[in-house]
Parts: C-alpha cells; sequence; structure tokens
C-alpha cells in the first residue's frame, strides 16, 4: 500500500490533533506503540493492519514527520470559510459583547484548559455569517450563546487546528492587554478617588477650624 506522508498541519482538523494529543499523553503505551497510533491517526491507516509493517520501518517513517516537533499555528483573518460556512473574526476586542467576555473569561481561567476548549473559544469569537442573496452585502450573526455546543462542535470536526491555535494565542494577546488596561484604568480611578476624598476632607477639615476660630472670637466679646 502507497503512503502519502503529511508534511504539515494542514489538514489536520482540531479533533485530530486532540486526538494526536491524547496519544502522546497516554502513559499506558510505549514510544513505539505510540508511533503506530499516531501514524495511523494521521495516514489514516488501520490500527490493526500495522501491526504487520516491518517493525524496523516505523520509526524511521516517523520521524520524517518532522512538523510534528512544531506547534501549528497560523496567521489570524478577519473570515474564514469552514467546510463550506463562512464567518466572521471579532478581531476588535471593544467589540465583544459582556456575554462574550464572561464565557471566554471561563473557558481560558484554566491556562492548562485552554487547549482542550480551543473549539469553543473559537465559537465564541467566530460569528456565522448567514447565506445572503443578491447583492447585499453579508453580515455576520450577532452572538448567541445557545448556539455555542452546536458550532464548536461542528468547528471541532471541521476547522484545521492550525487556524484555531492561531485565533487563541491572539485572543490570549487581546485578553492579557484588555485586563492590563482594565487595571491601570481602575488604579487612575482609584486615585482619582482618593484625590477627591483628600481634598473633600482637608475641606471639611479647615471649615471646622473656622467654625471653632468663630466660636472662639465670640466667646471672648462676651461680659
Amino acid at each position: 500500500m502507497e503512503l502519502t506522508l503529511k508534511t504539515s498541519w494542514d489538514g489536520i482538523t482540531i479533533k485530530d490533533y486532540m486526538n494526536y494529543k491524547c496519544i502522546l499523553d497516554d502513559r499506558n503505551i510505549s514510544d513505539f506503540e505510540k508511533q503506530l497510533e499516531i501514524l495511523a491517526l494521521l495516514l489514516n491507516v488501520d490500527r490493526k493492519e500495522m501491526n504487520d509493517w516491518p517493525a524496523n520501518q516505523v520509526t524511521p517513517l516517523f520521524e520524517k514527520m518532522k512538523f510534528l516537533s512544531k506547534q501549528p499555528t497560523a496567521p489570524i483573518e478577519p473570515y474564514y470559510d469552514i467546510n463550506g460556512r463562512k464567518f466572521e473574526l471579532i478581531m476588535d476586542v471593544t467589540k465583544i459583547t459582556a456575554g462574550q467576555f464572561i464565557d471566554l473569561s471561563h473557558y481560558t481561567k484554566d491556562s492548562e484548559l485552554i487547549i482542550d476548549n480551543i473549539h469553543l473559544i473559537c465559537a465564541t469569537l467566530l460569528l456565522p455569517i448567514s447565506p445572503y442573496k443578491g447583492k447585499k452585502i453579508p453580515k455576520a450573526d450577532k452572538y448567541d450563546s445557545s448556539k455555542i455546543e452546536e458550532i464548536s462542535e461542528f468547528l471541532y470536526q471541521h476547522m484545521p487546528i492550525q487556524e484555531a491555535i492561531g485565533i487563541s494565542n491572539f485572543f490570549t494577546f487581546l485578553y492579557n492587554v484588555f485586563i492590563e488596561i482594565t487595571k491601570r484604568y481602575l488604579e487612575a480611578e482609584k486615585l482619582k478617588q482618593l484625590s477627591r476624598a483628600s481634598k473633600m476632607l482637608s475641606l471639611s477639615v479647615l471649615n471646622q477650624i473656622k467654625q471653632s476660630g468663630s466660636q472662639t472670637s465670640g466667646a471672648g466679646l462676651q461680659r
């Protein structure tokens, strides 16, 4: 049987990558077995049939797929066409709604689980573009959390892992910038409030001193 070796992450979906990751993390099988499992996954070969392969050909074949040593990623795009469905990526953090921000915060609160939630992250940031007729300009749908399950499952099955990680990395960067800006804003507001409170306190003290001085002067005039 003639095999076509992959030379890049092209064509490998989120689902494929998750399965690949599970094989790597499996502590119950040897490195040689992992190589067989990964080859079966990426070459779309029946794993049982591979038991008849010459053992000395497995590792050399696996090592030819050097791209596996690099993390998959790709530049972000404003629009994505995934298995026939079109999506628009929210690239401006100021356009993220409160609902989206809450959901994204939930999916990314544990940094170790971001890759496991990557289909949910992408489903939150990618807005479906409904079919349109004639010359009408296509417009993305509004964010609807009730559709996350369906959209995320679709992306899990069909979205290239390179594009998914590219979007995830982009959002993580924006999220960190947003948090830092928010932190600085709150600190600036806190300083403003403290300054206002200090001024009000100073005025209050001055008024009390004036009132006290006035009462003392009045008392001195009485006989």
